[in-house]
């Protein structure tokens, strides 16, 4: 073997040091500008979620009193728990009066719980033409009577051919028990 002049040991060295680098450059930073990269990514996500964070923050106060109102609209068009029976007979039978439908019967239904809040149904007959029996309606879903009409039923009277029978199915809204208790702290 001959030995290395002075010039190649030097060439060698040198191409040592590059391959040192070179393996260094893709074996560490090639990695770490990869992870920076992902780094920059998700610093821009979490600035983003801070931003809708941020925004969220400030439109609470008009989330929380967009549903205060809401509560109480909802509330408007309940019966209170402890009228709601007396109340539905006095709105039919006000409404009866006012129309000059007399109400043949009512009969109460089963209270149940329906998505937090009372339900209570109520059927009743009155006889009239068809006209009296629609304007009967439409009066009778009107907010101010915080009535809800559920269904209706047509057939002639049995008298004449131009009076109609209609037993229509109502049903009224009462805070449920809890949701009244938490009004009350409110």
């Amino acid at each position: 073997m001959r030995a290395f002049t002075a010039r190649e040991k030097t060439l060698i060295a040198l191409a040592a040091v590059a391959l040192v680098l070179l393996a260094y450059a893709f074996g560490l930073l090639r990695p770490a500008r990869r992870t920076l990269g992902e780094l920059r990514r998700q610093e821009a996500d979490l600035k983003d979620r801070l931003g809708q964070a941020e925004r969220m923050y400030r439109e609470a106060g008009a989330a929380q009193q967009q549903i205060a109102d809401l509560k109480a609209k909802s509330q408007a068009i309940m019966f209170p728990s402890s009228d709601v029976q007396s109340g539905m007979v006095t709105e039919i039978e006000k409404l009866s009066k006012e129309l000059g439908v007399p109400v043949a019967s009512i009969r109460p239904g089963e209270t149940e719980s329906a998505n937090g809040s009372m339900r209570h149904p109520a059927v009743f007959k009155i006889e009239a033409d068809i006209g009296k029996i629609a304007q009967f309606l439409y009066e009778l879903e009107q907010p101010s009577r915080r009535l809800w009409v559920e269904g209706v039923e047509i057939a002639s009277a049995r008298e004449t051919g131009t009076t109609l029978s209609a037993t229509i199915y109502v049903a009224a809204y009462s805070p449920s028990r809890g949701s009244e208790a938490k009004n009350a702290q409110a």
